[in-house]
């Protein structure tokens, strides 16, 4: 906005969407954050050159993108469709703490 004192139609078209998904793929975490921004920034970024080069449209990367995001969260939506419980979670029963163990 220094120059022109606006913003150019097409500035900053899907970053929004895209930052969900790198939060999401980086599960929050400022280390896990890293390499998936460098994944989706060489995604977008070989996007443009893929389709100049091989005449492969787009919406290819935005497809690949979406795979990714439902291999990433398929473990949360499976557990909350079928109720399961969360591994590491407390809250089975007393009686069966102990089954499997030798005594």
């Amino acid at each position: 906005m220094a120059l022109n004192h606006y913003h150019t139609p097409g500035f900053s078209v899907g970053y929004g969407v895209d930052s969900i998904a790198v939060a999401l793929l980086g599960r929050g975490h400022a280390l896990g954050l890293i390499p998936a921004t460098f994944l989706f920034g060489a995604l977008r970024a070989g996007a443009m050159r893929m389709q100049f080069l091989s005449q492969i449209p787009i919406d290819v990367i935005s497809s690949i993108q979406a795979l990714i995001l439902i291999l990433i969260a398929a473990p949360a939506i499976i557990r909350f469709l079928f109720r399961l419980p969360v591994a590491g979670e407390s809250g089975g029963a007393a009686l069966s703490s102990r089954w499997g163990k030798s005594a």
